[in-house]
C-alpha cells in the first residue's frame, strides 16, 4: 500500500505520462430537469470495475444482474480487477482512456492516484442536485462532503462502515476473559475505568496461570495487523491521529509527543511479555484462535453484528463445556493517561469512482442504484436474494444465497461492507449477543481530537506521496521489540523518518493550506 519515496516518485512520473493522453474533464454541472429525475426505459450498458467480478453464470449472480437491469435499466458489464494488481491495472486503463464507468478505489490510502485521476479529468463529480434528492445516498454523502469534497465537489461514493446509523463508533473492541479476571479478584469492568486498570489486568494474565494448565503460556493480549493493532490499542486512545496539532502547527501523528507516550507503554508491555509478539504479521483468524484456545486473556478484534455471531459460534466449538456468557466480556470505553477516550476516526474504507466518460442519464441511474444498495432492502437483496428478510437464521451454509453468488459476490461491497444488523434481519439475539450489542451501542465514542485533514492538506503534491504507515510500522514494531533506551531510540526513529521521507515538505504544505487560528486552536476555513 505504501512505498518508499524514491519508488513513489517513479510511479508518479509513469502515471503522469499515462494520464497525459486523457481527454478533458466534463466540469460543467449537468442540467437536471423533472424528466431526467425519472427512470427511463432505455437499458444502457455500464461497466463496473470490481475486485474479482466476472460475467454472471451462477443462478444467484444472474438473478442480481437481471434485477438491476429490470429495475435500474443498467446492463452491467463486469470489468475484473485483480486484488493484487488493481492499481497498476487502473494506471493502464487511465492512460488508454479505458477506465470502467464505475470502479472501486481505496481513495485515502492511495491519495496520489486518486488526485492524479481528478487532475487529469478522468473522474466525474457527483452532482448534488441529483444525490441530494435520494434519501440514503444523501445521508451518506452529506455526512462526508464537508471534509472529503474537492473544490466543493464529491468525487467518490464511500464504502461506509455504518450505512444505517451514521455515528462515529469503534470497529474494534477489547474482549477479555471475565472468568479469569474474577479468579484474579477482578470483578467485571463496567464504567469509569482507566487505561491503567486494563494494563494491570493484562500484566496479571501474563504473570499468572489463568487457565490452570501449569504452563506459563498465556499472553496478556493478542491481535493482528501490526500498525493497525498499535493504532487501536495505543495510538488512538492517546489522541494520536494521522495529523495532530502540536506546538501550534500540524505534524504527522506518528511523529508526535502523543505517539511517543503511547509507544512507551507498548514498549514496556512488550518487554514484559504482555503483548503477543506475533501481532505484527498475524492474521485476524489466528489471533481469534489464540483467544478461543486460552492463549491470551484479551483480544483486540471487530465486534459488529456478524463478527459477534461468528465469535459466539467459534467459542462453542473451542469451548463446548464453557458458557460464553460466563467467560467473556467487552471492555467499556476508558480513559487514558492523557484523558482522551478511545475511538476510531474514519467511518469509511474506500469507495466507488465514476468515469468522466459517462452521460448525465447514466450518472442518474448509477446514483439511483447506489441509493438502493445503501438501503436495507438493497443490501438484503444482494446478500440474501430477497428485499425483505424475516427471521433470517445466521449460519455459514454452503447452500446460502451469498455462497452461490460467485461472480457478483463483491457487488454487495460497493455501497457498504459493514454487514451490520439492520431492521429487516429481525433476529432474536442470544444472551451474549444482546449483551455485546448493548455494550457497543452504549459505548459509541465521539471524536476526541481535531478532524483529520484530507482535501486541502492531504491532497497537496507532497502529501500524496507522504504515505507513512508502512515505513513507520516496521520501525515502531522493531522499536518496541528491541529498545533498551526508549528516549534515544524514539529520537532516532523520528530523525530516520525525516531523513527517509519528505516530512518537512509535507508539514509545510499542510500548515500553509490549513493555518491554525491561535485564539481557537482550530483550522481556518
Amino acid at each position: 500500500m505504501f512505498k518508499r519515496f524514491a519508488n513513489i516518485i517513479l510511479a508518479v512520473l509513469i502515471f503522469s505520462s499515462a494520464l497525459f493522453f486523457l481527454g478533458c474533464s466534463k466540469e460543467a454541472l449537468p442540467v437536471i430537469d423533472e424528466k431526467t429525475n425519472t427512470m427511463t426505459d432505455e437499458v444502457e450498458e455500464i461497466s463496473f470495475g470490481v475486485w474479482e467480478i466476472r460475467a454472471p453464470q451462477s443462478a444467484a449472480s444472474i438473478m442480481i444482474y437481471d434485477y438491476i437491469k429490470a429495475n435500474f435499466k443498467i446492463d452491467i458489464k463486469p470489468i475484473t480487477l485483480s486484488t493484487d494488481n488493481w492499481r497498476s491495472e487502473l494506471d493502464w486503463m487511465a492512460g488508454a482512456n479505458q477506465l470502467p464507468d464505475v470502479f472501486m478505489h481505496d481513495v485515502t490510502d492511495n491519495k496520489l492516484q486518486y488526485k492524479q485521476l481528478i487532475n487529469a479529468g478522468a473522474l466525474s463529480f457527483l452532482p448534488k442536485e441529483i444525490w441530494g434528492k435520494m434519501q440514503r445516498l444523501s445521508e451518506v454523502l452529506s455526512w462526508y462532503e464537508d471534509v472529503y469534497s474537492v473544490n466543493d465537489k464529491m468525487y467518490f461514493i464511500p464504502r461506509t462502515y455504518q450505512t444505517f446509523d451514521q455515528t462515529h463508533g469503534s470497529t474494534n473492541v477489547i474482549y477479555y476473559r471475565k472468568d479469569w479476571a474474577q479468579n484474579l479478584s477482578y470483578s467485571s469492568f463496567d464504567t469509569d475505568i482507566e487505561f491503567t486498570d486494563i494494563i494491570k489486568l493484562l500484566s496479571n494474565f501474563r504473570a499468572s496461570d489463568p487457565d490452570n494448565n501449569t504452563i506459563w503460556d498465556t499472553w496478556g493480549i493478542t491481535g493482528s495487523g501490526g500498525i493497525d493493532f498499535l493504532w487501536s490499542m495505543f495510538l488512538e486512545p492517546f489522541g494520536v491521529r494521522s495529523w495532530v496539532i502540536e506546538d501550534g502547527r500540524w505534524i504527522p501523528g506518528l511523529l508526535s509527543d502523543s505517539a511517543k507516550q503511547a509507544m512507551a507503554w507498548a514498549a514496556q508491555l512488550y518487554r514484559d511479555g504482555v503483548i503477543d509478539p506475533d501481532i505484527a504479521d498475524q492474521t485476524p483468524e489466528r489471533a481469534m484462535q489464540k483467544f478461543l484456545s486460552s492463549k491470551a486473556g484479551m483480544l483486540l478484534a471487530p465486534a459488529y453484528y456478524s463478527d459477534l455471531l461468528d465469535f459466539e459460534t467459534q467459542w462453542a466449538i473451542y469451548n463446548p463445556d464453557t458458557s460464553i456468557e460466563n467467560s467473556v466480556r467487552i471492555m467499556p470505553s476508558y480513559k487514558t493517561p492523557k484523558g482522551t477516550i478511545s475511538n476510531e476516526v474514519d467511518t469509511f474504507k474506500g469507495g466507488s469512482l465514476i468515469s468522466s466518460n459517462i452521460t448525465d442519464g447514466q450518472m442518474y441511474k448509477i446514483l439511483k442504484l447506489y441509493n438502493w444498495m445503501y438501503s436495507p432492502q438493497g443490501r438484503n437483496y444482494l446478500i440474501y436474494g430477497s428485499e425483505t428478510v424475516e427471521n433470517y437464521e445466521y449460519q455459514k451454509d454452503e447452500q446460502s444465497f451469498s455462497s452461490q453468488n460467485t461472480e457478483f459476490y463483491n457487488f454487495a461491497n460497493l455501497a457498504s461492507w459493514n454487514l451490520d444488523k439492520n431492521p429487516f434481519d429481525n433476529v432474536a439475539g442470544s444472551t451474549f449477543n444482546t449483551y455485546a450489542s448493548d455494550m457497543i451501542e452504549s459505548n459509541i465514542w465521539p471524536w476526541s481530537h481535531q478532524s483529520e485533514l484530507f482535501t486541502n492538506g492531504m491532497l497537496t503534491p507532497e502529501m500524496c506521496i507522504f504515505d507513512i504507515d508502512l515505513i513507520a510500522e516496521h520501525k515502531l514494531v522493531n522499536l518496541i521489540k528491541t529498545t533498551r533506551d526508549f528516549d534515544i531510540d524514539w529520537e532516532n526513529y523520528v530523525q530516520s523518518m525525516y531523513a527517509e521521507l519528505n516530512v518537512q515538505a509535507a508539514i509545510d504544505e499542510v500548515n500553509n493550506a490549513n493555518p491554525i487560528q491561535s485564539d481557537t486552536n482550530t483550522v481556518s476555513p
